[in-house]
């Protein structure tokens, strides 16, 4: 627990809403968008994670509805749907899901385990369409190719990137408005769906798992 940012405590507060009761919380890991604890319990073990600032509780609850939808053919860990309020700790909102055992660092994987997620992506995609419109889309957090995110990730490497390197970024600008100026027009006619990005879970070099359902195209 040394390395997390929150006490026991703290954590073992927001469980309750889930129905969880914590015989013990251990730190995993701190992403961009999340802190990340296992929960062992009489019930299983869970992660539970804290969220950006900037997650909201209706993404929360639309990864636990999502996932109840996609358990049946592809395997996630399904989020648990909070009895009322989804919890926060502060400003930060928290979800719990069961956890998958799994290898960290286990994803150097061949084509035959690229292809067994492309089956899932596939069929989540499928199962998704319905829920469409209540997926989340274009969130300031997460990796939600948007134009606003984008332009946002540009102007981070910009402040970051020494003086005699930003011109080219500036082309890189004049690039996406020259692919936006032709594409606009498009956009309207493609299917869309739910999909999901790349969180896979691998176990002996094969994957066990797609995690993170929060974030969908």
């Amino acid at each position: 627990m040394t390395e997390g940012t929150f006490s026991h405590s703290q954590v073992a507060s927001t469980l309750s809403s889930y129905g969880i009761e914590a015989d013990s919380i251990d730190f995993l890991a701190r992403g961009t968008y999340a802190e990340v604890y296992r929960i062992r319990s009489s019930a299983g073990d869970w992660v539970a994670r804290i969220r950006s600032s900037q997650a909201r509780p209706e993404d929360v609850r639309f990864a636990a509805s999502w996932g109840q939808v996609v358990a049946a053919e592809v395997p996630v860990p399904v989020p648990i749907a909070p009895v009322e309020t989804v919890p926060r700790i502060g400003h930060r909102v928290v979800d719990a899901a069961p956890y998958i055992e799994h290898h960290p660092g286990d994803d150097d994987v061949g084509p035959d385990a690229w292809m067994q997620v492309g089956r899932w992506v596939g069929q989540m995609h499928r199962l998704g369409m319905p829920l469409a419109t209540e997926a989340p889309r274009d969130l300031d957090y997460g990796n939600h190719p948007h134009p606003k995110l984008f332009r946002r990730y540009l102007d981070q490497v910009r402040v970051a990137m020494p003086d005699d390197r930003r011109a080219i970024l500036q082309r890189v600008d004049r690039l996406v408005d020259k692919i936006t100026t032709h594409t606009s027009d498009h956009l309207d006619s493609l299917v869309v769906g739910v999909v999901h990005f790349w969180n896979v879970l691998y176990k002996d070099k094969q994957p066990v798992a797609i995690i993170d359902l929060d974030f969908f195209l």
